[in-house]
């Protein structure tokens, strides 16, 4: 019998499809017809999003949030639907993000993991000395540990990052050996180290970061991924 694979989204661990499947539902199930999802939820199904096989399609210009409708032709069947930043909506299927999961994907995580310490180290920087800051996307307030978000700048979003990284370092994704959450692990890595610090290096000289807010980051800055 073929090993079961676990999943890692918005770093939550579940050991089995089922098991995320679970939790989406009873995500879903906790909302009633048209209601918004909460910020925690909203972050969860944004990251589970990312896996779907067209993510730029269903994001588009950015998402202003997200809510639960009931199916117009089947009334018990409740769905996810996003509102984009110019205000069309659109339906998207968790059961297909759950299905698509690729090496690459798992790659792009494995790199956030290595640039994590540094990427901390900014948002305390930025706070060192002062208690709060205004985000300049939405005019929100921040503080360190509450609504604060470090953010890629573009051109040089984090996606474009990994991918200009591969193709420099003329890299094969998929021959990359990664410890994943088969290792029992929350969070994807790069078993090379030589290489993660490659890459750590390259994200260092071309990323240019700042602290916005949640909704900031997650909605009014630009979509991340290609």
């Amino acid at each position: 019998m073929a090993k079961r694979e676990p999943y890692i989204v918005n770093g939550k661990l579940f050991k089995t499809k089922d098991e995320l499947r679970k939790y989406i539902r009873n995500i879903k199930d906790s909302y009633l017809n048209g209601q918004r999802l909460n910020d925690e939820h909203f972050e969860f199904m944004f990251d589970l999003l990312q896996r779907h096989e067209e993510p730029q399609i269903k994001i588009g210009c950015g998402i202003a949030y997200m809510y639960v409708k009931t199916n117009e032709v089947y009334k018990r069947n409740q769905e996810f639907w996003l509102v984009r930043l110019d205000g069309t909506h659109t339906d998207f299927s968790f059961e297909v993000c759950i299905k698509h999961s690729t090496q690459l994907q798992k790659f792009k995580n494995a790199c956030r993991t290595a640039v994590s310490p540094y990427i901390m180290q900014f948002k305390l920087d930025f706070f060192a000395n002062k208690s709060e800051a205004i985000c300049p996307l939405t005019g929100e307030v921040m503080s360190l540990k509450n609504n604060s978000h470090v953010d890629h700048t573009l051109p040089n979003t984090f996606d474009k990052i990994v991918q200009e990284f591969i193709r420099q370092y003329k890299i094969n994704v998929a021959n990359v050996e990664l410890f994943t959450a088969e290792d029992g692990r929350v969070r994807n890595e790069v078993v090379d180290k030589e290489l993660e610090q490659q890459f750590v290096k390259f994200h260092n000289e071309v990323a240019k970061l700042r602290i916005v807010s949640r909704r900031g980051n997650l909605s009014v800055a630009i979509l991340r991924f290609t």
